[in-house]
């Protein structure tokens, strides 16, 4: 047995202290740093752009508009803050084996990254579609409600005998 120092993820990922024993079959994770701040980083920038435009296709007027705005805000944040984050993520793992030699097992199969990404966009441009509804679509049922809620109270103040 053989006994390695972990690094400072790996430590605080595997719950590990210091110096301990490696089989000899064990991968040891290690994380770089530098990678790990970029991803983070990616994944902010792209939600912020994400919001940002959905902001602009809520004031937006026209289906064409707005369509277009939820398509790139989908693509902000499916394709930069969710799918760039992880495969960024994917390249800051490190596996190495007890004597040292890093294991390099990635394989990307282009169909697989291709319909991840699709995948992501289009969840992500139907969810922003779906939660952040056009502003005259907001006018049109607050405005509906609130008149049916002042309707409402003001038939009970009706009723309500003073005395």
């Amino acid at each position: 047995r053989q006994q390695t120092k972990c690094s400072f993820f790996a430590l605080f990922f595997n719950n590990s202290r210091g110096m301990r024993s490696c089989e000899d079959d064990e991968l040891r994770t290690e994380w770089l740093v530098d990678n790990v701040a970029l991803g983070l980083l990616t994944s902010v920038a792209g939600a912020f752009v994400a919001l940002t435009t959905m902001a602009y296709a809520r004031r937006t007027m026209g289906e064409l508009r707005r369509g277009f705005f939820v398509a790139s805000s989908g693509f902000s944040l499916g394709g930069s803050a969710i799918f760039c984050q992880h495969v960024i993520g994917m390249e800051a793992l490190r596996l190495t084996r007890c004597d040292g030699d890093i294991v390099e097992t990635r394989y990307y199969d282009g169909t697989i990254v291709v319909v991840s990404l699709v995948a992501a966009v289009l969840c992500t441009a139907m969810a922003m579609h779906i939660v952040m509804p056009a502003e005259d679509d907001l006018q049109n049922s607050s405005s509906s409600s609130s008149s049916s809620t002042w309707a409402a109270a003001a038939a009970a103040a009706k009723k309500k005998p003073r005395g």
